[in-house]
């Protein structure tokens, strides 16, 4: 089962005030309280921001995962970029899913995908475009399963939700192994609950799917006055620095698991702001 993918930019959320509450899709009542902090350091930045929505109009797909046969080498990934997951320049026929270790989850499905005589997609011409999007983790999924029969044996991770019997999930999960999620923290992305409902061939009375939280690590930006979450101008040079500010698609980073991160979202201007700071640049990667 795959879900549509969340944008956060922050380590850890929850609804502001005591009475707001978080639906199931990921939006508050009110306002977003965004808690950032480094882990060790002893830093915090509270960051308000208004209704949070699970996917921007930014949310950038991830330039690794593009299959395509280009004309000339002029693909943003270099000569026909994992053309080998669609057969080779000659086949172009592209599986629903491939195997690949950019994914957390190891596994990523078709997204979309354009076969043709020679179209263009920018500045470069292709016969075969194709994206693929990393499926969602089962091992970030919690549930209550009838016989041991979900994917990741009985009873997945439902602590997370207070157990078989509360079945209550939390919009934020902040106890997760680093391993899973380098942020180690992980939003709700879906959430059923009900009466021994069926998700494939088992049934369940919880089936909840959580992504991981955007690492403040992975941030890039130009602040003014050292107010970012994670100090002065943290990662400017991935983005040529701060009179620069080009940032590439991706970037080399011991961060994550598979040693490079992907552009997700990224803003540029006059001194505009994010929460109580403002800034030049402010850049989010993903792993």
């Amino acid at each position: 089962m795959v879900f549509t993918r969340a944008l956060v930019v922050v380590a850890f959320a929850q609804c502001a005030g005591a009475d707001d509450t978080c639906a199931a899709d990921g939006t508050c009542s009110d306002e977003l309280a965004m808690l950032q902090h480094q882990s060790g350091a002893g830093l915090k930045t509270v960051v308000q921001h208004k209704k949070y929505d699970r996917m921007k109009a930014d949310d950038l797909d991830d330039p690794r995962l593009l299959a395509y046969h280009d004309a000339g080498s002029c693909g943003p990934m270099g000569n026909d970029h994992n053309v080998a997951w669609c057969g080779g320049a000659s086949v172009r026929e592209c599986p629903q899913t491939v195997e690949t270790d950019i994914c957390l989850s190891g596994t990523a499905v078709l997204a979309s995908n354009q076969v043709g005589g020679n179209f263009a997609v920018g500045d470069c011409r292709y016969w075969l475009y194709a994206q693929y999007r990393c499926q969602d983790d089962p091992r970030l999924l919690a549930y209550h399963d009838a016989g041991s029969c979900g994917p990741m044996g009985n009873d997945h991770n439902v602590a997370w939700c207070g157990g078989a019997n509360v079945r209550k999930c939390p919009h934020i999960v902040d106890t997760v192994d680093t391993d899973i999620c380098p942020s180690g923290s992980a939003l709700l992305a879906s959430n059923q609950v009900g009466g021994n409902f069926a998700v494939g061939d088992c049934r369940y009375w919880l089936y909840a799917q959580y992504q991981c939280l955007d690492d403040p690590r992975l941030l890039a930006y130009h602040d003014a006055g050292s107010c970012g979450p994670m100090g002065n101008d943290h990662n400017v040079a991935w983005c040529g620095g701060p009179n620069v500010r080009e940032c590439p698609a991706t970037v080399e980073t011991d961060i994550c698991p598979s040693g490079s991160a992907f552009l997700a979202s990224n803003q540029v201007g006059g001194h505009f702001a994010v929460g109580d700071c403002r800034y030049w640049l402010y850049a989010q990667y993903r792993c």
